[in-house]
Formats: structure tokens, sequence, C-alpha cells
């Protein structure tokens, strides 16, 4: 059996496709001590550094993983190839042989939002040893919050290793195998979404105060393929401008999401500097930005 319990790919396509938060349909098997990937959701905001594990097995103890135990090992969010059917088929009204554009809107209705940042939320976690045989139920939590249902781990007979996610090439100096897992997962950082209007802009300019010299900045624009961003920092102000890729005023105020990371903090909004336009370069008033500290 491969350390990595659970082919995450089968399950972030089972899950995506369906439009489905949860993960109790797919069924896992794994020995005690081997690394499992779980597919919680979309674009959960959870962290090592806000959740907790709680595994109940057929028989013996409850086992908890507190914040910060190294036995979950990374979170990490898994995407779509942007030339996949899926992407394609959605974005293009084409149904490409199997139905890509029904699912793409099914994920969009039932999952999302009309949020098209779409991004399956996979949790490692090391399972413990001793463990029972027979079923194992894991449960994340934020405090006491369960972040997804429940899910249910058939632990067959055997002693596992956790999963070292090292290459076929040597490590660069200075760093572990504990660095190829950990390097997936998401930066701190802010993400900005926009409201307050009934009418979509064709196009968005606003500018972002942050504190100066801390950190870097670095926009990051979950879908490159629906709107084009281009930004600029003056080392205490960022500039940002927002037109579609496509030509086309977006069908959503989502469309318009993108993250500001690079280590940098007291990111705000310049007051009065939000300018949104239609596409006969009319001005739109009533847009408003939402900025939200994550991780």
């Amino acid at each position: 059996m491969n350390k990595v319990a659970m082919v995450a790919g089968f399950v972030f396509l089972t899950l995506l496709v369906a439009g489905c938060s949860s993960p109790n349909s797919f069924t896992l098997a794994a020995r005690q001590g081997d690394t499992v990937a779980l597919a919680v959701g979309w674009n959960k905001n959870i962290t090592r550094g806000n959740l907790s594990v709680k595994i109940t097995s057929s028989a013996g103890p409850v086992i908890t993983y507190p914040v910060g135990d190294t036995r979950i090992r990374a979170i990490a969010n898994m995407y779509p190839d942007p030339v996949s059917k899926l992407v394609v088929g959605t974005e293009t009204a084409q149904p490409l042989g199997v139905n890509a554009n029904t699912l793409g809107s099914a994920i969009n209705a039932g999952a999302t939002g009309a949020d098209r940042d779409w991004g399956q939320t996979m949790v490692f976690i090391d399972l413990p040893n001793p463990l029972a045989t027979g079923t194992a139920t894991i449960e994340l939590l934020q405090g006491a919050t369960a972040v997804a249902p429940p899910i249910v781990v058939a632990i067959v007979a055997g002693v596992g290793s956790a999963n070292t996610f090292a290459g076929s090439s040597p490590l660069p100096t200075g760093t572990t195998t504990a660095n190829m897992l950990g390097s997936l997962e998401r930066s701190t950082s802010y993400v900005v979404t926009f409201g307050g209007s009934t009418v979509i802009p064709y196009a968005i300019q606003l500018d972002l105060n942050r504190t100066a010299n801390i950190g870097k900045p670095w926009i990051a624009n979950p879908r490159g393929d629906l709107k084009n961003v281009a930004w600029n920092d003056n080392g205490s102000k960022i500039t940002v401008l927002m037109t579609p890729a496509n030509g086309l005023t977006p069908p959503a105020m989502s469309y318009f999401k993108f993250y500001v990371s690079g280590g940098i903090a007291g990111l705000a909004y310049a007051a009065n500097s939000l300018k949104a336009y239609d596409i006969n370069g009319n001005a739109i008033s009533g847009v408003t930005p939402v900025i939200t500290a994550i991780n």
C-alpha cells in the first residue's frame, strides 16, 4: 500500500465534480502510522496554526492532535488544471465529451456560490501508532467547530510509516523533507473581495495602504483566465487594476477577488481611491472593497 493512503487527486476530482464539500462518500484504507490525505471541502480557511484533530478508533482511547502537533503534516489547496475540460468547458459553455459545462455550473451553484476560485483543501496527517484495526473516525476541528463532516478510515492490519515526501533528487542545502510538503501551504495573506453595487463593473482600480518596510507584497490572481491583474507597490501603497481577460463584462462581483501576500502588515483600503467602470467607460458608484486577513 502506498504510504499516502488516499489518492488525493481522485478524491479532489470526486468532490469537485459533485459540487460537494463533504468527504463522507469516499472511503479510505490505511495502516497505523501511515500518512493519509483528507479532502475536506472548498477553500477552507484552516492552517496548522488553528486546526486540531481527534481520532476515534474501533477500540482504545480517543487520540487528539492539538494545534501545532507535528503529526498534522500540511494543509494545502489543490486546483484543477487550467486547460482541463472542467475549466475550459465551463468558461466556453461546451460539454467537451464529459458534460464539463454542466459540471462546472453545478460547482458554481452548489459548492462555491459563483466564486470561481476553485480549490479543494487537503489535510495531510500521520495516523497514530498504535491504532486498532477496524474503523477509525477522524474529526478536524477549529476550536470546538468541525471544519468538515467526520471522515471514516478503514484501518487494516500492518504497521505503516510516515511519508517523507522526498523527491528523487538531492535536497537543496538548508532544506529538509518536511519542506517538500510544507512549502505548498498558503502563506499569511489578505483576501480582497467586492460588493455594494448591483451593477457588475467591467474594470476596477483601487489603492491599498500597507505598513511600510514590512514584507514584500505579492498579488495572487486565483483565476488568470477570467481577469487580468496589474499592480504596483511604492513601499507603502499598492495600486491594483483589474480588467476581464476575455473582454466581456464579468457576470458576478466574485470575479474580482484577489489575494495579497508576501509577509506584509496593516493592509487597508485607501479611502475614496476605488474607481469602477462599465464596458463603455462610464463610472459605476457604490462598489466597496472588503479586506479580510487569513492564515
